[in-house]
């Protein structure tokens, strides 16, 4: 085992035993929704499988750092595969075009974006050099390091600090999370304009403004290939009940209606076309997503990113509307 070797173990290790011990407090946990926005398979998205993770990455720290051959071989091997299919999701993610927070370190939660893909690729080299030339734990094995060994292991463990330092400097100047903050910056504020886009609506091009002519529209953005989705989408008819005729609410999708219908079967409420045309114009970053359209040509609310932010849009919809005074006829 070299010196480099030795360390890409210890800051696997590192990570993986951050990670784990992370995801193990009380505001870090995954659970199963998350799981989904992620697009985890179906048959993973339980809580025994949210409460393994972390286990696992718990026991393959240690094994790295402990682990005698031939179990170290085994350790590095699952590190591997683990670090692929956490690559793989973070593709699936990016590909779909989904907004989602992800509890990769716990509760420091971040957006999925392609820094996060950088990282994992980067952890993914890092565990296969591992696995082809290391054989025993690097704890075992740094005692015995010649002083070549030693020279590798810091130039190793400088080069480590330094991609760790750019992939840093590369989240904080994201695009995603650019777009987010200005997308904010209109909801904190006051009304702004609905965009000048058209949506298809009943088989023909409309302005989305005059889909609120009538009533004021929360228009919720859908995707077929969005997992964070499938939490949203059976709840938007029990909004429109819930809103009393206030308010309509509608889907805006890049998809047709029969692959929304089939990939979200609960949605029952009027599905129009033109997603990626609003999202464009407006920089939201992602599905689901929400904009409340008011009758004046403004939007009142949104946008709100997320199945977290839009649910609490609908909520703050529902909250505004039920201490509203009654209106009376005279």
């Amino acid at each position: 085992m070299t010196g480099a070797a030795a360390a890409l173990a210890l800051t696997l290790a590192a990570v993986l035993l951050v990670s784990g011990t992370l995801k193990l407090l009380p505001h870090g946990r995954f659970t199963v929704d998350e799981l989904a926005a992620l697009g985890v398979p179906r048959t993973l998205r339980h809580p025994w499988f949210a409460a393994a993770l972390p286990a696992a990455e718990l026991l393959l720290g240690l094994a790295l750092l402990f682990a005698p051959a031939p179990l170290f071989t085994l350790a590095a091997a699952a590190t591997v595969l683990l670090t692929l299919a956490f690559t793989i999701v973070v593709a699936g993610v990016l590909r779909r075009g989904d907004r989602v927070d992800c509890s990769c370190f716990g509760m420091l939660r971040s957006p999925v974006t392609p820094v996060t893909a950088a990282r994992n690729i980067a952890l993914l080299l890092a565990a296969s050099v591992t696995a082809v030339t290391t054989h025993q734990g690097a704890v075992l094995t740094l005692p015995s390091l010649a002083p070549d060994g030693w020279t590798a292991f810091y130039a190793t463990t400088t080069a480590v600090l330094a991609v760790t330092a750019l992939l840093l400097a590369a989240a904080r100047r994201a695009p995603s999370a650019v777009d987010l903050t200005a997308a904010r910056v209109v909801r904190d504020g006051s009304a702004w304009p609905v965009p000048d886009v058209e949506v298809l609506a009943g088989g023909e091009l409309v302005p989305l403004a005059d889909l609120a002519r009538a009533k004021p529209l929360l228009v919720v953005l859908l995707s077929a290939e969005c997992h964070a989705c499938e939490r949203v989408a059976p709840q938007l008819a029990g909004w429109r009940e819930r809103f009393g005729g206030a308010v309509e609410v509608a889907a805006l999708s890049s998809n047709d209606a029969s692959a929304l219908a089939a990939a979200h079967p609960l949605l029952d409420v009027p599905v129009h076309r033109g997603a990626r045309a609003l999202m464009t114009v407006a920089g939201i970053p992602g599905y689901p997503s929400a904009l409340l359209v008011g009758t004046d040509g403004t939007v009142a609310g949104g946008p709100a990113v997320g199945s977290v932010e839009v649910e609490a849009l609908a909520a703050t919809i529902a909250d505004v509307l039920a201490a509203a005074p009654p209106v009376t006829s005279r």
